[in-house]
């Protein structure tokens, strides 16, 4: 693949990422909905609160984080997401291919 192809693929990469991002962090601080099957107390649920608070901090939104499985299985958690109820979720293949089956030929 050419230089310009990756260049074009890149920028696509960013645009994306920065659509996503700019209307959360272009605000006014809220809070993000997260869900996770983490278990409440494991270290990556302790990650997570470090990144909400790490978040704050730098003036950007409050995270929610709901542990647990809580709010479902990952596909739950996705029909969540594409409803408005979270922002955001903890997902392992399962749950993106529940977004994009492709994403299978990662394991």
């Amino acid at each position: 693949m050419n230089w310009k192809a990756r260049l074009g693929r890149m920028g696509i990469t960013l645009v994306i990422l920065s659509g996503l991002t700019i209307p959360v962090w272009g605000q006014a601080p809220g809070r993000i909905k997260l869900a996770t099957l983490a278990p409440r107390g494991s270290s990556l649920h302790r990650i997570l609160i470090e990144m909400g608070q790490k978040w704050q901090k730098a003036g950007g939104p409050g995270l929610t984080i709901d542990p647990d499985g809580v709010k479902g299985g990952e596909a739950a958690m996705v029909r969540r997401m594409r409803t408005g109820e979270l922002q955001a979720g903890m997902l392992t293949v399962v749950g993106l291919s529940e977004i994009d089956h492709s994403v299978t030929a990662l394991q």
